[in-house]
């Protein structure tokens, strides 16, 4: 280091140029930690890339699965003045076998299953309440997933 008297300025401290032998460069460690973080990076990123793609197959099977149960519905509604005499057993069954059949089921394949319909009559037997449950996924309970649709069928009867 130099000093040097400036006028105005009083004594100015000069520092001299760093040599090349004086600069520190880049050791192994600084490309090293980069890596790890860039690493621990995309693990997250594909950890949550896969995620999603989990996440949008069970959107799927849950939609098809409401679906399904809208469809029974429907058949019920359709149905609603045979009821009496040709039962609720009847058009499930019928549903179950329209079901199996059907190619465009991608609940087929995630190992779906529907409830037993149920049903009973409310409010001074005006109103049949029907529940429909189907569930899919794993073989243990806590693999599973279930959608419950809940309807009011009015009890008519029809000439």
């Amino acid at each position: 280091m130099r000093q040097h008297e400036r006028p105005g300025l009083g004594k100015v401290t000069i520092m001299p140029s760093v040599t090349r032998h004086e600069q520190a460069g880049f050791t192994l460690l600084e490309p090293l930690i980069a890596m790890l973080i860039i690493s621990i990076a995309a693990m997250g990123l594909a950890a949550l890339v896969t995620r999603n793609m989990q996440q949008s197959v069970l959107s799927h099977e849950r939609s098809m699965a409401v679906s399904q149960a809208s469809s029974l519905m429907e058949q019920l509604w359709a149905g609603l003045c045979t009821l009496p005499e040709q039962g609720f057993v009847t058009i499930e069954s019928q549903w179950r076998e329209q079901m199996r059949l059907s190619m465009d089921n991608s609940l087929r394949h995630a190992n779906w299953e529907a409830a037993p319909l149920r049903h009973s009559l409310m409010d001074d037997q005006l109103f049949y309440r029907v529940e429909a449950e189907i569930s899919w996924g794993g073989k243990e309970p806590s693999s599973r997933h279930q959608v419950n649709l809940v309807t009011m069928l009015p009890r008519v009867t029809c000439s």
